[in-house]
């Protein structure tokens, strides 16, 4: 743990290392919005910002459009969104969703686990009791697909760029993230949302991963 404030470790990293700076962002946007509060101008500084949140086009996993990671804090995400980065880049359930852990996989995994400390954080992985149990239980992998386009910008295989907007007003549709085919509302900017990541090229990696664990 760090006594200094995220937002502040942020914004100090950023100014240090202006164009080298990759934001990974597989939360909610309250440190990235608290960020930018104290200093906008990191919005231009920053090579790119890539997150795993979003529901376009498919169902949400806490309400019927809506992703946890947005939903959690629709203002933050709002405000983030709507920045200048240089660059987004979004990993939302529309491709989170085509990237199950399976039990075999699950299995293969815990196999290449060699190290003490890692196989206690692996036992206490929240679905490890629940592979099991149910020999029919698969789970997903949401945050990792954004590391992973970070490593391998070519485990991409199809996205689009469209506006984005998040929904901020209480009623059905809080929380719920926006894309628009044309032109979106004033002050919205363009991102690449991920729809589809090639499997094969994947799951090495994961893999990969776990043969130094």
């Amino acid at each position: 743990p760090r006594k200094e404030a995220a937002a502040d470790f942020i914004v100090r990293t950023i100014r240090k290392n202006p164009g080298e700076v990759t934001l990974v962002a597989i939360g909610s946007g309250a440190n990235l919005a608290a960020a930018l509060d104290r200093d906008p101008s990191i919005a231009g500084k920053v090579k790119r910002v890539v997150y795993m949140a979003g529901a376009f086009m498919v169902e949400g996993n806490v309400m019927p459009h809506g992703e946890f990671n947005v939903w959690i804090d629709p203002e933050s995400a709002r405000k983030v969104y709507r920045a200048p980065w240089t660059e987004q880049v979004f990993l939302p359930l529309d491709v989170c969703n085509t990237a199950k852990l399976s039990r075999q996989e699950y299995q293969v995994l815990t196999g290449k686990i060699s190290q003490p400390w890692a196989r206690a954080m692996w036992k206490d992985y929240w679905a490890g009791p629940l592979f099991q149990q149910d020999p029919g239980f698969s789970n997903y992998i949401w945050d990792v697909l954004a590391a992973a386009v970070v490593i391998d910008p070519q485990v991409i295989t199809r996205e689009e760029t469209l506006p984005v907007d998040v929904n901020d007003q209480y009623g059905p549709g809080y929380g719920d993230t926006l894309a628009y085919r044309g032109f979106g509302p004033e002050g919205t900017q363009k991102a690449r949302i991920v729809f589809a990541v090639d499997q094969d090229r994947l799951w090495p990696m994961v893999e990969k991963v776990f043969d130094r664990l």
